[in-house]
């Protein structure tokens, strides 16, 4: 009887064991992606950051699952790169005028009127210039780009209206981090002031700066036009987008979710890149049809007045010209 009892109690620890195995391995089948998002869930990268926790989580049959976290509930958009560098975000959207604080190369495709139109854009941001940049990327700050998409040519909206060059001048107008864009601004007579993106709605508000400048789709979502009612719309920059995720964190996933990542961007990016001219000109029209004033400007002026900024970026960039001349010649 003792014997029996004693197999019994052999027989409850194995399979005790032989559970807790089953659990351990269960848990490796599944990997948490936390997604971070400095722009609000109304903002059209809100359908990119789904569209990703939709299809992967499907492809995976759940084997990855996704928690978003969007509206700067991480942090800033800095701050969310940060993380995915750290590990603790998984992955973040972010643009090309921030990642250019991290590779330098990134600031030429900010260059102000650098793309002919959306076609060229689209284009320039899938070429073998920016392949080498994301590569980059990847061997100096450990941040994987899954693919990039435009931000949309950017505008300005003021609380005073601006149709020339002079209107510019002495303006003193919210600029995010980015060398480039706080250049550009400075090249056409206003005062670049560096703010973050969470706090440019209050900066407007008690006119800390007389406006600001980003993609009409962004100006709605966000409400600017609440507190500045004159869009120009001078089109002078274009921000690439991406999804980040860590390199470290990329390599340790099995190799079918990394296929199926990269391959469900892929195909989000193009979707996004086609929608992107409609949904510039229907958040134009939305803040017209709101009371906003809509100023067309001559952009030979503006095109002249920023010319130096070529030159000095072109300059402090290991093959600047040649980068800048393989992104122009983009067909």
């Amino acid at each position: 009887m003792k014997r029996f009892f004693v197999l019994v109690l052999l027989f409850l620890v194995c399979f005790s064991l032989l559970a807790e195995g089953q659990k351990e391995e269960v848990g490796e089948q599944t990997y948490v992606i936390k997604v971070a998002s400095h722009q609000t869930s109304q903002s059209p990268h809100q359908w990119v950051i789904d569209e990703f926790k939709k299809r992967i989580e499907a492809a995976t049959d759940n084997g990855i699952e996704v928690q978003i976290f969007s509206d700067g509930q991480l942090g800033n958009e800095r701050e969310n790169i940060e993380g995915v560098q750290l590990g603790t975000i998984q992955m973040c959207l972010a643009d090309t005028g921030y990642v250019a604080n991290l590779v330098p190369e990134f600031g030429l495709l900010t260059l102000p009127f650098i793309y002919r139109d959306y076609d060229h854009l689209n284009k320039a941001l899938k070429s073998e210039a920016v392949q080498e940049m994301n590569d980059l990327l990847i061997e100096k700050r450990g941040l994987r780009a899954l693919g990039w998409y435009p931000d949309g040519l950017r505008i300005f909206i003021t609380k005073d209206p601006i149709t020339t060059l002079d209107g510019f001048s002495g303006k003193k107008l919210r600029a995010m981090e980015s060398d480039v864009v706080i250049s550009t601004i400075n090249a056409l007579g206003a005062n670049a002031t560096p703010i973050p993106w969470g706090e440019v709605y209050t900066s407007l508000q008690t006119n800390v700066v007389r406006g600001m400048e980003s993609a009409p789709t962004s100006i709605k979502a966000m409400k600017f036009y609440e507190q500045a009612k004159h869009l120009t719309i001078t089109e002078h920059i274009n921000l690439g987008v991406t999804l980040l995720i860590g390199e470290k964190f990329f390599d340790s996933l099995p190799a079918e979710y990394q296929g199926e990542i990269v391959s469900i961007m892929e195909d989000i990016v193009e979707e996004q890149k086609a929608r992107t001219v409609q949904q510039m000109i229907d958040a134009t029209k939305g803040m017209e049809d709101l009371g906003v004033t809509v100023h067309q400007i001559d952009k030979a002026p503006l095109v002249e007045a920023v010319q130096p900024v070529w030159d000095e970026f072109a300059g402090s960039i290991d093959n600047g010209p040649a980068i800048i001349e393989r992104i122009v010649a983009v067909e």
